[in-house]
């Protein structure tokens, strides 16, 4: 008789177990979809520096997925200036044990030729006994809002150099009345 309640609560543990493994799984499943799913792009470092794993918009913005001869990207900072290996957000989270937060990187596409501008972010996952057991970056495009910005940048310097050419006796000034909207002419110097 104990010989097979012994047999039964061994086949109800691992009825058990198989149930927890599925459900494990499924929980693995949906955990990809959604970082898969994700527009932003997220990097997993281990304790050494090396990439884990990434997730496709990751993988695509870096070119992870072409064979690992040598890095096909190169980061830059903000001044366009290359960063080394030990400047990476990965690497200065995992050596300070500390989030880098909001850190604009350009990264440079080597193989086609190509920037594009992230904003980046690094944590650290830290175990009970204080050791970094991997770093998850994520990043998300701001190219098209760089591109404004500059743009926005060089149309404001344009419009300052063309002010700065303007004299005051190139500017006439005529008041209707005290509340009367300056009017201001342009004289072309040519025509002096």
């Amino acid at each position: 008789m104990s010989e097979e309640m012994s047999r039964q609560a061994l086949q109800e543990e691992l009825a058990s177990a198989k149930a927890r493994l599925q459900e494990l799984e499924a929980r693995a499943r949906q955990y990809d979809v959604t970082l898969q799913t994700l527009a932003a792009g997220v990097v997993v470092h281990g304790p050494d520096g090396k990439i884990r794993s990434a997730n496709q918009q990751a993988r695509t913005a870096l070119g992870l997925d072409r064979p690992p001869s040598e890095p096909q990207w190169e980061l830059r900072d903000i001044h366009g200036r290359a960063l080394s290996q030990e400047e990476y957000p990965a690497n200065i989270a995992l050596r300070s044990k500390q989030a880098i937060n909001n850190c604009e990187i350009e990264v440079y596409r080597r193989d086609l030729d190509r920037s594009q501008w992230f904003n980046t972010n690094a944590a650290p996952v830290v175990n009970t006994r204080g050791e970094v057991e991997e770093v998850v970056v994520t990043f998300i495009d701001i190219s098209q809002t760089r591109a404004a910005v500059d743009a926005l940048k060089i149309s404001e310097h344009r419009f300052r150099s063309i002010l700065d050419g303007v004299t005051p006796e190139m500017v006439s000034r005529q008041h209707v009345s005290d509340n009367a909207p300056i009017r201001g002419v342009i004289v072309d110097n040519q025509d002096r």
